[in-house]
């Protein structure tokens, strides 16, 4: 078996500054307070952009998205998280009920992001993001992405999450 040189992991700070992740990426992490961010690799900022991704690319209109990674493959200062995307049409108000239902049963968050993104549903889901705000016109829709990071939950913990959003989403 060939040795394999791993690279020496990279802070997000040198994440944003000199790569570009996946447009998504980009988005959750715009307008997320440096000193949140600092505490991730780069690849566990990458991964959670992919999870965050997969969420969105499942998303069809008129309906929600909650996706809660207890085993995420996430780490925060080293410490393993839970990712959990919710991904819903762009309606007010419903970020602080999410955050709300997700602090109460899960504890403080290590990171949250909420960017407002403009994309174009296929017939399977959304096939492309095109950017972050924007208007939403006969071709293209908002799309509210709540991404929170919290300490890691059981599998059981977070299943018991998932319904309860679930829910809360079904009645707005």
């Amino acid at each position: 078996m060939a040795s394999v040189k791993s690279k020496p992991k990279k802070k997000a700070a040198a994440l944003k500054a000199e790569e570009k992740p996946a447009r998504l990426a980009d988005y959750l992490l715009a307008r997320a307070p440096a000193e949140d961010i600092a505490a991730y690799d780069a690849a566990d900022l990458e991964r959670a952009g992919e999870l965050a991704a997969r969420a969105v690319a499942s998303h069809r209109k008129g309906e929600s998205v909650v996706a809660v990674d207890a085993d995420s493959g996430v780490a925060c200062d080293g410490r393993p998280v839970t990712v959990i995307t919710v991904v819903n049409d762009n309606m007010p108000f419903l970020f602080d009920s999410i955050l709300g239902e997700i602090t109460e049963s899960s504890g403080q968050p290590t990171l949250v992001t909420h960017p407002i993104v403009t994309v174009r549903h296929g017939k399977a889901g959304v096939v492309e993001v095109l950017g972050d705000g924007g208007k939403e016109d006969d071709e293209h829709e908002r799309l509210s992405v709540v991404h929170v990071h919290v300490p890691r939950l059981t599998a059981e913990e977070g299943k018991s999450l998932t319904e309860r959003l679930r829910k809360m989403l079904s009645q707005v």
